[in-house]
């Protein structure tokens, strides 16, 4: 199924910023959106459809969660086979439906609407049969996906190895290592849009905050 078509067109439902409260997106809304009729309150303001809504929660999803397994881990299996054991086993996480109204801090009607549309676009007919749970399923659970830093720091641990034993200041492992972690890091955006790295310093906007102890 298109990722732009949905059944009695739900995807083109309007949104209007008021209806929508995280900040980032009640901004983008008001500067990209068009002055229509909102699907929910019917009240006229710049709006978005619920196909754009998905598009920047499923961005925002994808970058930083993880579905959880629908089973538990070995681990878990063995804790539950434990005949001593009290252990319960619940799915990790949280349902769909609360991670996408938490990340936009929208109600359940509009909710509701979002998550029908991203499981239109990641729905399987072979995976439906063998009974198979696909993104975004209304049943579907997701969790904060961890960051791992083993990489980094066996980078790292090597970064300090070579400067010791190397030429410290024309060593050519030690640029790639240094250019692999700081390239570009002016230009990292939070899933908000905000910058990762601002400046800060007399006439910044952050310099007057940290004067006024903020």
């Amino acid at each position: 199924m298109s990722a732009n078509k949905h059944p009695d067109n739900i995807s083109e439902r309007r949104v209007c910023s008021n209806c929508v409260g995280e900040a980032f997106l009640r901004t983008e809304i008001v500067s990209e959106g068009e002055n229509k009729r909102c699907s929910y309150c019917k009240n006229m303001g710049k709006t978005i459809t619920i196909d754009h809504l998905a598009d920047r929660i499923e961005a925002a999803v994808s970058q930083h969660f993880e579905r959880t397994s629908t089973e538990p881990s070995d681990f878990e299996h063995l804790m539950l086979s434990d005949r001593e054991s009290n252990y319960d086993w619940e799915r990790h996480g949280e349902p769909v439906k609360d991670v996408i109204s938490n990340l936009a801090e929208i109600d359940e009607s509009i909710t509701s609407d979002v998550q029908s549309v991203l499981e239109s676009r990641y729905d399987d007919f072979e995976m439906a049969k063998m009974g198979e749970e696909c993104e975004y399923d209304s049943e579907s659970y997701y969790e904060e996906a961890s960051v791992s830093i083993s990489l980094l720091q066996s980078q790292w641990r090597s970064f300090e190895e070579s400067l010791k034993t190397e030429t410290r200041f024309f060593s050519p492992y030690a640029e790639e290592t240094l250019s692999s972690i700081f390239d570009g890091l002016t230009e990292h955006k939070t899933w908000k849009g905000r910058r990762v790295v601002v400046d800060v310093g007399p006439s910044t906007a952050a310099w007057t905050c940290l004067r006024r102890g903020g």
